[in-house]
């Protein structure tokens, strides 16, 4: 259960940021343009754009009936086609945490992630659908989140275009603190299913801002 209501919220992309380089300074200021259209979107609350602020796309989950933008620069990936050894250990480690079997957690992301989009310096989104018939409220997902060891992590209700939802945004330290993985996840229900939505980034500014274009875009598809 672990793995799937919270895994994939930061686990999921950790394995493009081996090796890491610096995030682009110039995309952040895209990301604030965004922020700044004329929209009467308020922290996903509100009617939602027909179309993605400029510099975005639609990213699509068909199954789970969920749409939202994300960077034109972040290119669609499949998960499974991208692990390899070093990849392996990151979700080896979590899965220790966690005291999950390493399998066990693997095939989970893979059969539960249905739509990913992520960029070369760890900059990612994805869409997933989580194995429960409501949205999960911060006080059960805590316990859930504890063996993670996760640093800052605050949980948020948020209102969407689904309805209520939970958030909550952390770091993961990796790799004897020597990689922190910032992020976001967004737990809400579509008319198809419980899904979440992650959004990771080794820059915490990023993180934030990507979160709340996400929160202004989230709609059904």
């Amino acid at each position: 259960l672990t793995g799937c209501l919270v895994g994939a919220g930061l686990l999921a992309v950790v394995w493009r940021l081996l090796p890491l380089r610096p995030s682009p300074v110039a995309e952040l200021a895209r990301f604030e343009a965004a922020q700044s259209i004329d929209t009467p979107i308020v922290r996903g609350a509100g009617t939602v754009p027909s179309v993605p602020p400029p510099g975005f796309r639609f990213l699509d989950s068909r199954q789970l009936g969920v749409r939202l933008a994300v960077p034109e620069y972040l290119a669609s990936r499949d998960l499974g086609s991208t692990l390899g050894v070093a990849e392996f250990e990151v979700f080896e480690e979590l899965a220790n945490r966690s005291e999950t079997d390493v399998d066990d957690l693997l095939t989970d992301q893979l059969s539960s992630i249905d739509a990913m989009a992520i960029d070369e310096d760890g900059t990612a989104v994805n869409i997933m659908r989580i194995a429960s018939r409501q949205v999960p409220t911060a006080a059960e997902l805590q316990p859930l989140i504890d063996p993670l060891e996760m640093t800052g992590a605050e949980f948020t209700e948020v209102k969407t275009a689904f309805g209520r939802g939970t958030g909550l945004r952390s770091g993961m330290p990796l790799k004897d603190g020597t990689i922190v993985v910032h992020g976001h996840i967004l737990w809400a229900r579509s008319a198809k299913a419980v899904f979440s939505v992650q959004v990771t980034s080794v820059d915490p500014i990023i993180a934030d801002t990507l979160y709340e274009v996400i929160l202004r875009t989230v709609q059904p598809v």
